[in-house]
């Protein structure tokens, strides 16, 4: 069992006092604002110990929940969280019951975007021009590039710090460091922005690839024979009798 008072014993060699485990720690801290999921590691500076806590306010002691991996106090919305908990061990005095309170931040639903940028390489130092297509309420931006430029790099940019992007082209992952390559026309480029909470937006970026404008002809033929070029003139050479 364990120790819950003070504890002394006699003898006739004189009176001994029994040590007293020391107190859990919390990390985060107390005073903390934590997000909803987020888990409070316990830890003590005696070894082989065990720590009770409690999430309802109630007094620690060796019936309360016992901390491990799979038991951990943890932040769910709400106002607030107040664990009490106290460190155990055969043969020692329980330490002194710690308390620890923290702030509950609600989940953001923020799935705007703050910015897309596109360039011809992957430093990202070449930017294209990106416009937002206003009719959409801003969930449609559109690029343009020349007919020689074949691939662009794309990044988003979440306005809120806690939201994810993903973005994607024709089904496949786009990223970063990857190239997507174009098309001569609009090519689609798929972007999804997921709050802290959830709520997902989806977003979607146009590069629309030129076409060529180089309208020479390279060569003209005659059956089997090529026509003489002079310029942009082609001329062919028959007999008297054609």
């Amino acid at each position: 069992g364990y120790v819950s008072a003070f504890v002394t014993h006699f003898s006739t060699y004189g009176v001994f006092t029994a040590d007293q485990a020391s107190s859990p720690v919390a990390n985060p801290a107390s005073g903390s604002v934590l997000q909803a999921g987020m888990s409070i590691a316990l830890t003590t500076a005696t070894v082989d110990a065990e720590i009770r806590y409690t999430v309802d306010g109630s007094e620690p002691n060796s019936a309360s929940t016992l901390y491990g991996s799979d038991h951990r106090p943890t932040a769910s919305t709400g106002n607030g969280l107040i664990v009490k908990a106290i460190v155990q061990k055969d043969g020692m005095i329980d330490s002194n019951v710690q308390t620890f309170t923290y702030t509950i931040s609600a989940l953001s639903s923020n799935a705007k975007l703050s910015g897309i940028q596109v360039s011809t390489d992957g430093s990202f130092s070449n930017l294209l021009v990106v416009t937002p297509d206003i009719s959409t309420g801003t969930t449609v931006y559109a690029a343009t590039v020349s007919n020689v430029i074949d691939s662009v790099y794309v990044n988003a940019l979440a306005e809120h710090s806690g939201a994810q992007v993903s973005i994607m082209k024709d089904g496949v992952p786009v990223t970063v460091s990857n190239a997507v390559y174009l098309n001569v026309g609009v090519n689609q480029i798929h972007i999804w922005v997921t709050a802290e909470n959830g709520f997902q937006q989806e977003y979607a970026l146009n590069v629309n690839r030129q076409g060529s404008s180089n309208a020479d002809i390279s060569s003209i033929q005659y059956g089997i024979d090529p026509l003489l070029q002079e310029g942009n003139t082609f001329r062919l050479n028959v007999g008297w009798n054609v």
